[in-house]
Protein backbone atom coordinates (compact mmCIF):
# COMPACT_ATOMS: atom_id res chain seq x y z
CA UNK A 1 0.00 0.00 0.00
CA UNK A 2 1.20 3.42 -0.74
CA UNK A 3 1.53 6.27 1.27
CA UNK A 4 -0.17 8.95 0.23
CA UNK A 5 1.81 12.11 -1.39
CA UNK A 6 5.27 9.31 -1.77
CA UNK A 7 6.05 8.30 -4.98
CA UNK A 8 8.70 5.81 -3.95
CA UNK A 9 7.52 4.40 -0.66
CA UNK A 10 9.63 3.47 2.09
CA UNK A 11 8.91 0.28 3.57
CA UNK A 12 10.88 0.30 7.32
CA UNK A 13 11.20 -2.58 7.78
CA UNK A 14 13.28 -3.05 4.29
CA UNK A 15 16.12 -0.50 5.94
CA UNK A 16 19.58 -2.27 5.87
CA UNK A 17 20.74 -3.27 9.44
CA UNK A 18 22.73 -1.07 11.18
CA UNK A 19 26.30 -2.85 12.39
CA UNK A 20 26.50 -1.30 15.86
CA UNK A 21 30.37 -1.77 15.91
CA UNK A 22 30.51 0.72 13.41
CA UNK A 23 28.26 4.35 13.36
CA UNK A 24 29.06 6.73 10.30
CA UNK A 25 29.12 10.53 11.29
CA UNK A 26 25.89 10.83 9.20
CA UNK A 27 24.30 7.95 11.57
CA UNK A 28 25.54 10.55 14.61
CA UNK A 29 23.99 13.21 13.14
CA UNK A 30 20.98 12.09 12.03
CA UNK A 31 20.71 10.11 15.67
CA UNK A 32 21.44 14.31 17.20
CA UNK A 33 18.63 15.42 14.77
CA UNK A 34 15.88 12.98 15.70
CA UNK A 35 16.55 13.84 19.33
CA UNK A 36 16.55 17.27 19.02
CA UNK A 37 13.07 16.89 16.84
CA UNK A 38 11.87 15.10 19.69
CA UNK A 39 12.50 17.83 22.14
CA UNK A 40 11.20 20.76 19.82
CA UNK A 41 8.81 18.45 19.23
CA UNK A 42 6.98 19.33 22.44
CA UNK A 43 7.74 23.48 22.44
CA UNK A 44 6.66 23.50 18.76
CA UNK A 45 3.25 22.95 17.89
CA UNK A 46 4.11 22.90 13.96
CA UNK A 47 7.32 20.48 13.98
CA UNK A 48 4.83 18.05 16.49
CA UNK A 49 2.17 17.99 13.78
CA UNK A 50 4.67 17.24 11.21
CA UNK A 51 5.67 13.90 13.36
CA UNK A 52 2.38 13.57 13.06
CA UNK A 53 1.74 13.58 9.66
CA UNK A 54 4.00 11.99 8.04
CA UNK A 55 3.02 12.73 4.53
CA UNK A 56 4.28 15.75 3.34
CA UNK A 57 7.60 14.84 2.82
CA UNK A 58 10.19 11.25 3.25
CA UNK A 59 11.36 11.12 6.71
CA UNK A 60 15.07 10.83 5.02
CA UNK A 61 14.30 14.87 3.73
CA UNK A 62 13.34 15.91 7.29
CA UNK A 63 16.67 14.31 8.61
CA UNK A 64 18.80 16.41 6.46
CA UNK A 65 16.33 19.28 6.99
CA UNK A 66 16.73 18.93 11.17
CA UNK A 67 20.70 17.73 10.55
CA UNK A 68 21.18 21.36 8.85
CA UNK A 69 18.82 23.52 11.63
CA UNK A 70 21.17 21.86 14.42
CA UNK A 71 24.56 22.21 12.92
CA UNK A 72 23.40 25.87 12.09
CA UNK A 73 22.04 26.31 15.69
CA UNK A 74 25.00 24.87 17.19
CA UNK A 75 27.76 26.73 15.68
CA UNK A 76 25.22 30.06 16.21
CA UNK A 77 25.80 29.28 20.13
CA UNK A 78 29.17 28.67 19.66
CA UNK A 79 30.23 31.96 18.14
CA UNK A 80 27.87 33.35 20.93
CA UNK A 81 29.37 32.17 23.71
CA UNK A 82 33.00 32.58 22.20
CA UNK A 83 31.97 36.16 21.26
CA UNK A 84 30.96 36.17 25.15
CA UNK A 85 34.04 35.30 25.92
CA UNK A 86 36.61 37.31 23.74
CA UNK A 87 34.43 40.50 25.16
CA UNK A 88 35.28 39.52 28.46
CA UNK A 89 39.05 39.19 27.90
CA UNK A 90 40.25 40.88 25.17
CA UNK A 91 40.51 44.17 27.65
CA UNK A 92 43.34 41.19 29.30
CA UNK A 93 45.15 39.46 26.92
CA UNK A 94 48.91 40.73 26.44
CA UNK A 95 48.13 43.55 29.31
CA UNK A 96 50.92 43.68 31.99
CA UNK A 97 50.12 45.21 35.77
CA UNK A 98 53.09 47.02 36.83
CA UNK A 99 53.03 47.57 40.66
CA UNK A 100 56.43 49.05 42.37
CA UNK A 101 56.55 47.30 45.60
CA UNK A 102 59.17 48.98 48.36
CA UNK A 103 60.33 50.75 45.64
CA UNK A 104 61.43 47.71 43.11
CA UNK A 105 59.00 46.96 39.94
CA UNK A 106 57.07 44.32 39.87
CA UNK A 107 55.26 43.09 36.66
CA UNK A 108 52.17 41.20 36.64
CA UNK A 109 50.75 38.91 33.42
CA UNK A 110 46.98 39.74 32.91
CA UNK A 111 47.05 36.67 30.66
CA UNK A 112 46.81 34.45 34.01
CA UNK A 113 44.79 34.04 36.69
CA UNK A 114 46.07 32.62 40.22
CA UNK A 115 49.56 33.11 39.18
CA UNK A 116 52.20 33.28 41.70
CA UNK A 117 54.54 36.20 42.06
CA UNK A 118 58.12 36.93 44.40
CA UNK A 119 58.36 40.70 46.26
CA UNK A 120 62.39 41.54 45.94
CA UNK A 121 61.79 43.21 49.60
CA UNK A 122 59.41 42.74 52.12
CA UNK A 123 58.99 43.36 56.10
CA UNK A 124 56.93 43.12 59.43
CA UNK A 125 58.13 46.45 61.16
CA UNK A 126 56.11 48.98 58.78
CA UNK A 127 53.47 49.06 55.75
CA UNK A 128 55.09 48.16 52.66
CA UNK A 129 54.16 50.90 50.06
CA UNK A 130 52.43 49.42 46.90
CA UNK A 131 52.21 52.00 43.92
CA UNK A 132 50.30 51.60 40.63
CA UNK A 133 52.24 52.07 37.85
CA UNK A 134 50.03 50.55 34.65
CA UNK A 135 47.03 53.06 33.32
CA UNK A 136 44.67 50.78 32.54
CA UNK A 137 41.56 52.22 32.50
CA UNK A 138 38.19 51.10 33.78
CA UNK A 139 40.22 49.05 35.76
CA UNK A 140 40.03 48.26 39.69
CA UNK A 141 43.03 47.10 41.57
CA UNK A 142 42.85 46.59 45.12
CA UNK A 143 45.79 44.61 47.40
CA UNK A 144 44.67 42.84 50.09
CA UNK A 145 41.22 44.57 49.78
CA UNK A 146 42.73 47.79 49.63
CA UNK A 147 41.74 49.63 46.72
CA UNK A 148 45.05 51.07 44.45
CA UNK A 149 44.74 53.80 42.10
CA UNK A 150 46.47 55.30 39.68
CA UNK A 151 49.93 56.80 40.84
CA UNK A 152 48.47 56.37 44.47
CA UNK A 153 49.93 54.18 46.95
CA UNK A 154 48.64 51.99 49.76
CA UNK A 155 50.93 50.98 52.63
CA UNK A 156 49.80 46.93 53.51
CA UNK A 157 50.85 45.86 56.68
CA UNK A 158 51.80 41.82 57.25
CA UNK A 159 52.39 40.38 60.35
CA UNK A 160 54.34 37.29 59.49
CA UNK A 161 56.85 36.31 56.52
CA UNK A 162 56.27 32.84 55.74
CA UNK A 163 55.95 30.89 52.72
CA UNK A 164 52.36 30.03 52.94
CA UNK A 165 51.60 33.48 53.67
CA UNK A 166 50.51 35.51 50.43
CA UNK A 167 49.64 39.42 49.74
CA UNK A 168 46.50 39.06 47.28
CA UNK A 169 46.06 41.17 44.48
CA UNK A 170 42.88 41.42 42.10
CA UNK A 171 42.23 43.42 39.17
CA UNK A 172 38.79 43.72 37.33
CA UNK A 173 37.09 45.70 34.87
CA UNK A 174 33.89 45.24 35.89
CA UNK A 175 33.37 41.38 33.51
CA UNK A 176 36.66 39.44 33.98
CA UNK A 177 38.54 39.16 36.93
CA UNK A 178 42.19 38.19 37.40
CA UNK A 179 44.15 37.39 41.11
CA UNK A 180 47.74 37.20 41.20
CA UNK A 181 49.43 36.03 44.66
CA UNK A 182 52.90 37.72 46.17
CA UNK A 183 54.33 35.51 48.28
CA UNK A 184 55.83 37.53 51.58
CA UNK A 185 58.65 35.39 51.75
CA UNK A 186 60.60 34.95 48.87
CA UNK A 187 61.05 30.99 47.18
CA UNK A 188 64.84 32.07 46.73
CA UNK A 189 65.45 32.57 50.38
CA UNK A 190 66.30 28.78 51.15
CA UNK A 191 65.08 27.10 54.17
CA UNK A 192 67.50 27.55 57.51
CA UNK A 193 66.81 25.97 61.06
CA UNK A 194 67.06 27.42 64.23
CA UNK A 195 67.70 26.38 67.62
CA UNK A 196 67.45 28.21 70.87
CA UNK A 197 66.11 31.64 71.40
CA UNK A 198 68.49 34.62 73.14
CA UNK A 199 67.82 36.29 76.13
CA UNK A 200 69.38 39.46 74.63
CA UNK A 201 67.87 42.29 72.66
CA UNK A 202 68.51 42.91 69.55
CA UNK A 203 67.94 41.46 66.19
CA UNK A 204 70.36 39.58 63.54
CA UNK A 205 71.48 40.98 60.32
CA UNK A 206 72.97 38.35 57.91
CA UNK A 207 74.11 38.82 54.01
CA UNK A 208 75.10 36.11 51.95
CA UNK A 209 78.05 35.53 49.84
CA UNK A 210 76.21 33.17 47.10
CA UNK A 211 72.85 33.95 47.37
CA UNK A 212 72.15 37.96 46.39
CA UNK A 213 69.99 38.20 49.54
CA UNK A 214 70.04 39.95 53.10
CA UNK A 215 68.22 39.08 55.99
CA UNK A 216 67.03 40.90 59.30
CA UNK A 217 65.62 38.27 62.20
CA UNK A 218 64.41 38.65 65.23
CA UNK A 219 65.68 37.09 68.50
CA UNK A 220 63.79 33.99 67.62
CA UNK A 221 65.11 33.75 63.98
CA UNK A 222 62.35 35.22 62.33
CA UNK A 223 62.40 37.17 58.92
CA UNK A 224 61.75 40.94 60.26
CA UNK A 225 63.37 42.21 56.91
CA UNK A 226 64.52 40.87 53.53
CA UNK A 227 65.92 42.13 50.16
CA UNK A 228 66.62 39.54 47.43
CA UNK A 229 67.93 40.14 44.01
CA UNK A 230 65.83 37.84 41.48
CA UNK A 231 67.13 39.15 38.52
CA UNK A 232 70.63 38.22 39.82
CA UNK A 233 69.72 34.97 41.44
CA UNK A 234 72.82 32.48 40.83
CA UNK A 235 72.60 28.61 39.82
CA UNK A 236 72.66 27.50 43.29
CA UNK A 237 73.99 23.85 42.30
CA UNK A 238 76.21 25.00 40.82
CA UNK A 239 77.82 27.32 43.67
CA UNK A 240 77.73 24.14 45.55
CA UNK A 241 79.42 22.26 43.02
CA UNK A 242 82.19 24.16 41.89
CA UNK A 243 84.37 25.84 45.13
CA UNK A 244 85.94 28.23 42.67
CA UNK A 245 81.88 30.08 42.06
CA UNK A 246 81.95 33.87 42.11
CA UNK A 247 78.55 35.24 41.96
CA UNK A 248 78.35 38.64 39.63
CA UNK A 249 76.08 39.86 42.14
CA UNK A 250 75.46 39.99 45.91
CA UNK A 251 75.02 42.01 48.93
CA UNK A 252 77.26 42.44 51.92
CA UNK A 253 77.91 44.29 55.15
CA UNK A 254 74.22 44.95 55.91
CA UNK A 255 74.15 46.76 58.95
CA UNK A 256 72.23 49.60 61.67
CA UNK A 257 73.56 52.90 62.42
CA UNK A 258 72.39 55.56 65.21
CA UNK A 259 73.43 58.86 63.81
CA UNK A 260 74.20 61.21 66.65
CA UNK A 261 70.63 62.59 66.65
CA UNK A 262 69.54 59.45 67.53
CA UNK A 263 67.41 58.93 63.87
CA UNK A 264 68.58 55.57 62.47
CA UNK A 265 69.75 54.65 59.43
CA UNK A 266 70.63 51.22 57.64
CA UNK A 267 73.57 50.47 55.08
CA UNK A 268 74.58 47.30 53.09
CA UNK A 269 77.21 47.09 49.88
CA UNK A 270 75.16 46.30 46.83
CA UNK A 271 77.70 44.31 44.14
CA UNK A 272 77.69 45.51 40.51
CA UNK A 273 79.06 43.01 38.01
CA UNK A 274 79.53 46.65 35.90
CA UNK A 275 81.48 47.61 38.57
CA UNK A 276 83.96 44.97 38.80
CA UNK A 277 87.12 46.35 36.85
CA UNK A 278 89.22 43.71 38.94
CA UNK A 279 89.13 39.66 38.52
CA UNK A 280 89.95 39.07 41.99
CA UNK A 281 88.57 37.17 44.76
CA UNK A 282 87.27 38.79 47.49
CA UNK A 283 86.80 42.00 45.57
CA UNK A 284 82.85 43.08 45.33
CA UNK A 285 82.73 46.30 43.31
CA UNK A 286 79.32 48.39 43.63
CA UNK A 287 77.88 50.80 45.55
CA UNK A 288 76.91 51.67 49.05
CA UNK A 289 73.33 52.08 49.55
CA UNK A 290 71.76 53.92 52.77
CA UNK A 291 68.32 53.60 53.61
CA UNK A 292 66.02 55.31 56.05
CA UNK A 293 64.82 53.70 59.43
CA UNK A 294 61.85 52.15 57.35
CA UNK A 295 63.89 50.63 54.48
CA UNK A 296 63.54 53.20 52.08
CA UNK A 297 66.76 54.07 49.79
CA UNK A 298 67.88 57.50 50.16
CA UNK A 299 71.32 57.78 48.99
CA UNK A 300 73.67 55.50 46.95
CA UNK A 301 77.56 56.44 47.45
CA UNK A 302 80.55 56.23 46.00
CA UNK A 303 84.54 56.87 46.25
CA UNK A 304 85.23 60.49 45.48
CA UNK A 305 88.02 60.84 42.84
CA UNK A 306 90.91 62.66 43.66
CA UNK A 307 93.64 63.91 41.62
CA UNK A 308 95.50 60.39 41.93
CA UNK A 309 92.64 58.20 40.85
CA UNK A 310 89.93 57.97 38.23
CA UNK A 311 88.44 55.45 40.02
CA UNK A 312 84.93 56.07 42.17
CA UNK A 313 83.45 52.85 42.50
CA UNK A 314 83.32 51.46 46.17
CA UNK A 315 84.31 47.95 47.67
CA UNK A 316 82.20 46.37 50.11
CA UNK A 317 84.05 45.13 53.05
CA UNK A 318 83.14 47.83 55.47
CA UNK A 319 81.84 51.59 55.88
CA UNK A 320 81.12 53.92 58.67
CA UNK A 321 78.66 55.92 58.51
CA UNK A 322 79.55 58.88 61.27
CA UNK A 323 76.79 61.08 60.76
CA UNK A 324 74.78 62.53 57.80
CA UNK A 325 77.17 63.00 54.60
CA UNK A 326 79.65 61.97 56.72
CA UNK A 327 81.31 58.73 56.26
CA UNK A 328 84.29 56.23 55.74
CA UNK A 329 84.12 54.02 52.87
CA UNK A 330 86.77 51.59 51.08
CA UNK A 331 87.85 50.44 47.30
CA UNK A 332 90.99 48.75 45.99
CA UNK A 333 92.84 49.98 43.11
CA UNK A 334 95.57 48.33 40.73
CA UNK A 335 98.47 50.53 41.21
CA UNK A 336 101.67 51.14 39.28
CA UNK A 337 104.83 51.51 41.54
CA UNK A 338 107.85 52.16 42.07
CA UNK A 339 108.61 52.41 46.19
CA UNK A 340 109.30 48.54 46.69
CA UNK A 341 112.09 47.95 48.83
CA UNK A 342 114.90 45.68 46.35
CA UNK A 343 114.97 42.89 49.02
CA UNK A 344 111.14 41.89 48.02
CA UNK A 345 112.35 41.74 44.27
CA UNK A 346 110.12 43.68 43.10
CA UNK A 347 109.73 44.05 39.02
CA UNK A 348 112.73 46.54 37.21
CA UNK A 349 110.38 48.71 35.47
CA UNK A 350 107.54 49.10 38.02
CA UNK A 351 105.54 46.55 40.22
CA UNK A 352 101.59 46.46 39.96
CA UNK A 353 100.17 45.77 43.48
CA UNK A 354 96.35 46.19 44.51
CA UNK A 355 96.40 49.23 46.81
CA UNK A 356 93.72 49.38 49.44
CA UNK A 357 92.29 52.75 49.60
CA UNK A 358 90.30 54.13 52.69
CA UNK A 359 88.46 57.48 52.30
CA UNK A 360 86.95 60.03 54.58
CA UNK A 361 84.29 62.22 53.39
CA UNK A 362 81.95 64.89 55.37
CA UNK A 363 79.57 66.86 53.28
CA UNK A 364 81.20 65.98 49.71
CA UNK A 365 84.46 67.21 51.50
CA UNK A 366 87.69 64.52 51.52
CA UNK A 367 89.08 64.68 55.02
CA UNK A 368 91.53 61.58 54.80
CA UNK A 369 92.84 59.83 51.24
CA UNK A 370 94.61 56.88 53.09
CA UNK A 371 96.46 54.22 50.48
CA UNK A 372 98.16 51.62 51.08
CA UNK A 373 100.81 52.44 48.72
CA UNK A 374 102.20 55.08 50.49
CA UNK A 375 103.74 53.39 53.23
CA UNK A 376 106.54 51.27 51.71
CA UNK A 377 107.36 49.21 55.03
CA UNK A 378 104.12 47.38 54.57
CA UNK A 379 105.10 45.60 51.22
CA UNK A 380 107.25 43.11 53.64
CA UNK A 381 104.39 42.63 55.79
CA UNK A 382 102.00 40.88 53.29
CA UNK A 383 101.73 37.03 53.78
CA UNK A 384 103.35 34.54 51.14
CA UNK A 385 101.73 34.11 48.08
CA UNK A 386 100.21 37.47 47.99
CA UNK A 387 103.54 38.97 47.61
CA UNK A 388 104.55 38.23 43.61
CA UNK A 389 106.14 42.07 43.19
CA UNK A 390 108.02 40.56 40.16
CA UNK A 391 104.85 39.98 39.16
CA UNK A 392 105.77 36.21 37.16
CA UNK A 393 102.40 35.29 38.18
CA UNK A 394 100.39 38.31 39.37
CA UNK A 395 99.34 41.08 37.68
CA UNK A 396 97.28 42.29 40.67
CA UNK A 397 99.17 40.91 43.83
CA UNK A 398 96.98 41.88 46.57
CA UNK A 399 99.35 41.91 49.33
CA UNK A 400 97.13 43.93 51.68
CA UNK A 401 93.35 43.34 51.51
CA UNK A 402 91.64 45.90 53.79
CA UNK A 403 88.36 44.53 55.71
CA UNK A 404 87.53 45.94 58.39
CA UNK A 405 87.54 49.58 60.54
CA UNK A 406 86.70 51.34 63.39
CA UNK A 407 87.00 54.15 65.05
CA UNK A 408 88.43 54.51 68.53
CA UNK A 409 86.99 56.00 71.05
CA UNK A 410 89.21 57.00 73.12
CA UNK A 411 91.25 59.45 70.62
CA UNK A 412 88.64 59.10 67.10
CA UNK A 413 91.80 57.69 65.30
CA UNK A 414 90.85 54.43 63.00
CA UNK A 415 92.04 50.68 64.05
CA UNK A 416 91.70 48.91 60.61
CA UNK A 417 91.84 45.42 59.73
CA UNK A 418 93.94 44.34 56.55
CA UNK A 419 93.39 40.34 56.12
CA UNK A 420 96.90 39.33 53.73
CA UNK A 421 99.17 41.52 56.47
CA UNK A 422 97.50 39.57 59.50
CA UNK A 423 98.03 42.76 60.87
CA UNK A 424 96.12 45.53 62.71
CA UNK A 425 96.68 49.18 61.59
CA UNK A 426 95.86 52.51 63.34
CA UNK A 427 95.56 54.68 61.72
CA UNK A 428 95.73 59.15 62.62
CA UNK A 429 92.68 60.47 60.89
CA UNK A 430 94.27 64.21 60.63
CA UNK A 431 97.55 63.20 58.20
CA UNK A 432 97.25 59.29 57.69
CA UNK A 433 100.04 58.39 59.61
CA UNK A 434 100.05 54.73 60.95
CA UNK A 435 100.28 55.08 64.86
CA UNK A 436 100.95 51.54 65.86
CA UNK A 437 100.96 47.69 64.13
CA UNK A 438 99.42 44.76 65.87
CA UNK A 439 99.57 41.42 65.31
CA UNK A 440 101.77 40.53 62.14
CA UNK A 441 105.16 39.89 60.96
CA UNK A 442 106.00 44.15 62.70
CA UNK A 443 103.96 43.52 65.55
CA UNK A 444 104.46 46.25 68.03
CA UNK A 445 103.29 44.95 71.37
CA UNK A 446 105.26 41.55 72.11
CA UNK A 447 102.81 39.16 71.04
CA UNK A 448 103.49 35.17 70.66
CA UNK A 449 103.19 33.33 67.52
CA UNK A 450 100.03 31.64 69.04
CA UNK A 451 98.70 34.86 69.82
CA UNK A 452 98.84 36.82 66.65
CA UNK A 453 96.01 36.32 64.48
CA UNK A 454 96.32 34.87 60.84
CA UNK A 455 94.50 36.02 58.02
CA UNK A 456 91.72 37.92 60.72
CA UNK A 457 88.49 39.28 59.37
CA UNK A 458 86.35 41.47 61.46
CA UNK A 459 88.22 44.06 64.35
CA UNK A 460 85.56 46.02 66.80
CA UNK A 461 86.20 47.89 70.00
CA UNK A 462 84.39 46.44 72.88
CA UNK A 463 82.53 48.39 75.48
CA UNK A 464 84.80 47.92 78.25
CA UNK A 465 87.30 49.00 76.68
CA UNK A 466 89.20 45.72 74.81
CA UNK A 467 89.67 44.94 71.05
CA UNK A 468 87.99 42.04 69.64
CA UNK A 469 89.01 40.60 66.05
CA UNK A 470 87.52 37.19 64.61
CA UNK A 471 90.38 35.64 63.43
CA UNK A 472 90.33 33.16 60.64
CA UNK A 473 93.59 31.41 61.33
CA UNK A 474 94.53 29.40 58.69
CA UNK A 475 97.98 29.62 60.06
CA UNK A 476 96.02 26.31 62.28
CA UNK A 477 93.12 25.96 60.37
CA UNK A 478 90.72 26.60 63.62
CA UNK A 479 89.05 29.70 63.47
CA UNK A 480 88.33 31.36 66.91
CA UNK A 481 87.57 34.55 68.79
CA UNK A 482 90.07 37.00 70.45
CA UNK A 483 89.70 39.67 73.01
CA UNK A 484 92.83 41.45 74.07
CA UNK A 485 93.95 44.90 75.79
CA UNK A 486 96.73 47.03 74.89
CA UNK A 487 98.88 49.48 76.44
CA UNK A 488 99.48 51.80 73.25
CA UNK A 489 101.42 54.22 74.85
CA UNK A 490 103.83 51.95 76.02
CA UNK A 491 102.90 49.02 73.61
CA UNK A 492 102.64 45.96 76.39
CA UNK A 493 100.10 43.74 75.54
CA UNK A 494 97.89 43.75 79.15
CA UNK A 495 95.25 41.19 78.19
CA UNK A 496 94.73 38.07 75.70
CA UNK A 497 91.50 36.14 75.66
CA UNK A 498 91.12 33.36 72.83
CA UNK A 499 87.42 31.68 72.55
CA UNK A 500 86.48 28.66 70.77
CA UNK A 501 83.63 26.76 69.44
CA UNK A 502 84.81 23.28 68.29
CA UNK A 503 84.85 22.32 64.83
CA UNK A 504 84.32 25.67 63.27
CA UNK A 505 87.10 26.61 60.49
CA UNK A 506 86.48 29.49 58.05
CA UNK A 507 89.23 30.41 55.19
CA UNK A 508 87.73 33.98 54.54
CA UNK A 509 85.12 36.20 55.98
CA UNK A 510 83.24 35.98 59.30
CA UNK A 511 82.66 38.18 62.34
CA UNK A 512 82.13 38.22 65.89
CA UNK A 513 80.40 40.81 68.16
CA UNK A 514 80.96 41.30 70.92
CA UNK A 515 77.45 41.39 73.27
CA UNK A 516 78.34 41.85 76.69
CA UNK A 517 81.15 40.15 78.77
CA UNK A 518 82.07 37.13 77.16
CA UNK A 519 78.80 36.76 75.39
CA UNK A 520 79.50 37.20 71.56
CA UNK A 521 77.66 36.51 68.06
CA UNK A 522 79.58 34.88 65.47
CA UNK A 523 79.02 34.44 61.89
CA UNK A 524 81.68 31.42 60.89
CA UNK A 525 81.69 32.90 57.05
CA UNK A 526 82.31 30.68 54.43
CA UNK A 527 82.72 27.89 56.37
CA UNK A 528 83.96 24.44 55.43
CA UNK A 529 82.85 22.06 58.06
CA UNK A 530 78.95 22.81 56.82
CA UNK A 531 78.15 23.78 60.68
CA UNK A 532 76.39 26.33 61.70
CA UNK A 533 75.92 29.66 60.33
CA UNK A 534 75.84 31.69 63.16
CA UNK A 535 75.83 31.09 66.93
CA UNK A 536 74.98 33.20 69.77
CA UNK A 537 77.33 31.94 72.69
CA UNK A 538 77.87 32.68 76.19
CA UNK A 539 81.77 31.44 77.03
CA UNK A 540 81.74 32.41 80.62
CA UNK A 541 79.47 29.79 81.33
CA UNK A 542 80.11 27.14 77.58
CA UNK A 543 76.52 27.64 76.40
CA UNK A 544 75.07 28.10 73.00
CA UNK A 545 71.97 30.55 73.37
CA UNK A 546 71.15 30.69 69.61
CA UNK A 547 72.45 29.25 66.42
CA UNK A 548 71.19 29.41 62.69
CA UNK A 549 71.98 26.41 59.82
CA UNK A 550 71.62 27.10 56.20
CA UNK A 551 71.42 23.71 54.20
CA UNK A 552 74.48 22.08 53.41
CA UNK A 553 76.55 23.76 50.62
CA UNK A 554 75.04 27.54 51.52
CA UNK A 555 76.65 27.77 55.02
CA UNK A 556 78.53 31.56 53.40
CA UNK A 557 77.52 34.13 54.65
CA UNK A 558 79.83 37.14 54.52
CA UNK A 559 78.63 38.56 58.20
CA UNK A 560 76.58 37.86 60.68
CA UNK A 561 76.07 40.58 63.29
CA UNK A 562 73.63 42.42 66.39
CA UNK A 563 72.22 45.11 66.64
CA UNK A 564 69.61 46.60 69.47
Amino acid sequence: MKRSGMKNPVHLSARPPVHHHFRTPCHKIRTSCRIFSDVMSYFCPGIFLQKVMKNSVSINVIYKGWAICSLLLFFVVLMFIAGCKKDEDVFFTDQTLRLRINGYELNISLDENGAYYNAKTLNIEFPNTFELLSRLPNVSVSVDGQTLSQNGLVGIKIDKIAYDKVITVTITDGKTTRTAYIRTLNPNIPTYTTVGESPYEGDYYITHIIIPMMLKLNQSGEIVYYLCANEYMADIQEAISDSAFVPIMSYWDFKKHVLPNGEIRYSYHEQNPNYNHLNLLGYAGGERVIMDEKYNEIERIKMLTQYNSSINTVEGHDFYLIDANHYIASNYELKLVHNIPQELNPHPQGSKVIASHIQEVKNGVVLLDWYSTNYPELYALSEEGNNDYANLVSQQPDYAHFNSVDIDPKDGNLVCSFRNLSTILKIDRNNGNIIWKLSGKADEFGLTDYQKTSYQHYVRFTQDGYISIFDNNLRDKKSRVLKLKIDEINKKLIAWHEYIVPGHYSEICGSAMNLENEVFVIGWGLSSDNFSTLTEIDFSIGRKLFELTFPYGLNSTYRCVKYK
